[in-house]
């Protein structure tokens, strides 16, 4: 173990050897430095890097508050105890207001080696504080460079619905570049982004689902881009809890899913397609009858196809109009009175 480097700032010598054989008496594995002087007080801090000042408070030409100053802006994490022949309550007081860890009076050493055992316990307790408090605040940059670097849109809110923390992707996707989001629930929000009010909403309705049911949720979640394209995500909520039941706040997650949206709906219209040809390939082998293979084939295109309406017209080569002959599904009655010319007429362009 590394000998205690004490600093110690006096004019008297013969202090300075009371308070260091007080220190020897307690067993304190120690080095010391003795200055007297601003410049030779600066100089130690930088050279000798005590684990401890201890600093009388009136001196020829330097005072203990503006050593206590210097010590402050240079080592803030080093213990400073003012040890003085005679000291006011008022000054007592007001040291420890400017940050003196605390005072002894030369008349009373034997509480030296307990103030300066309780330093020192006070700064190690500091110094671990302080190593937790930046191992979190390197842990919380991490995890800012790992969600921002996320395609998907993250964001974190309190048990109010309150945003807390957005990544890049989420500020992005929901416009909220240059407003003040944080503290805000999703109707605050709505308000502020006409565009993307019923996207905010839908989220509130989600949010307040998550926490009546108190599970995780899934589910699809359409919202405006920046050009007004309406793009789809697949939004997972995460209910987040203290100790028991208490709520603590809701994780957000969202994938973009257009895409796959988009290949979906190609691949399901294909695959209507090919059942509407196919059943209708079918019904050409099997029906004999026209009129019925052309009411048929108008079925399917409604059955297979999905198609709202269907219908078959045939050209009268005499009145160059369109007549239907076979119809099916929503709406067909409007084509028994309809006009569909293949003329260059206005009117009559069909339906």
């Amino acid at each position: 173990m590394e000998k205690l480097k004490i600093l110690i700032l006096e004019d008297n010598k013969l202090d300075a050897g009371l308070i260091k054989e007080e220190l020897t008496e307690h067993k304190f594995d120690f080095t010391s430095k003795l200055v007297q002087t601003e410049k030779d007080f600066i100089t130690a801090i930088h050279g000798f890097k005590p684990n401890i000042i201890l600093s009388d408070y009136n001196l020829p030409q330097f005072t203990g508050f503006e050593a206590l100053e210097i010590a402050k802006k240079l080592v803030p994490d080093i213990p400073f105890i003012i040890v003085t022949g005679s000291l006011s309550e008022e000054v007592a007081v007001d040291s420890i207001k400017r940050g003196a860890w605390d005072y002894i009076l030369k008349e009373n050493l034997l509480r030296l080696a307990p103030a300066i055992k309780n330093a020192l316990k006070l700064k190690e307790e500091k110094d671990k504080n302080k190593q937790a408090e930046e191992a979190l605040q390197k842990s919380e940059k991490q995890l800012k460079i790992l969600i921002d670097n996320m395609p998907d849109f993250v964001c974190f809110k309190d048990r109010d619905s309150r945003w807390l923390l957005a990544n890049e992707a989420g500020i992005r996707i929901f416009q909220l570049e240059g407003i003040d989001y944080l503290g805000k629930k999703d109707s605050e929000l709505a308000e502020l982004n006409s565009k993307l009010r019923d996207s905010f909403l839908t989220c509130k309705e989600s949010d307040a689902r998550v926490w009546k049911e108190d599970v995780v949720i899934h589910g699809e979640e359409t919202i405006p881009d920046a050009d007004g394209f309406v793009r789809v995500y697949d939004v997972t909520k995460v209910p987040v809890f203290q100790s028991g039941s208490e709520r603590k706040g809701i994780i957000v997650i969202g994938h973009d899913i257009t895409e796959r949206k988009q290949a979906e709906e190609k691949i399901y219209k294909a695959n209507r397609l090919y059942a509407l040809l196919s059943h209708v390939n079918q019904a050409v082998v099997r029906e004999q009858d026209k009129q019925k293979l052309l009411q048929e084939i108008c079925n399917i295109a409604i059955e297979y196809g999905k198609f709202r309406l269907a219908w078959i017209g045939f050209v009268d080569k005499e009145t160059k109009l369109v007549k239907p002959v076979a119809y099916s599904g929503e709406g067909s009655d409007y084509l028994k009175n309809i006009k569909i010319s293949i003329t260059d007429e206005l009117t009559g362009k069909g339906p």
